[in-house]
């Protein structure tokens, strides 16, 4: 029981660490690159994933298309190759 109890510590001190990276990085900044960044980094973390990816395509203030991404533990070259999400039907809910 004991170990339990401990390990559960250890797992809510984890957590916290994560937010309160998180949310130092999101006080500390205005760039809306470095703040997804942090965000999808802390998703990553937080939920025990592997990688994590943020994808979001839209149109700006001045009517120009914005693209913005970020990933989280893998290199941008090992998504290289795949390319830009696109609104297929497995992503569909996503951009709509």
């Amino acid at each position: 029981r004991r170990a339990r109890v401990e390990e559960t510590l250890r797992d809510e001190t984890r957590i916290l660490e994560v937010l309160n990276r998180t949310g130092q990085a999101l006080a500390s900044t205005l760039d809306l690159n470095t703040l997804l960044q942090a965000i999808t980094d802390a998703g990553t973390q937080l939920s025990g994933a592997r990688f994590g990816a943020f994808f979001y395509n839209g149109v700006g203030e001045h009517g120009e298309v914005m693209q913005l991404y970020t990933l989280s533990g893998a290199a941008r070259e090992d998504f290289a190759q795949l390319g830009a999400p696109r609104p297929t039907g497995l992503f569909n809910p996503t951009f709509h």
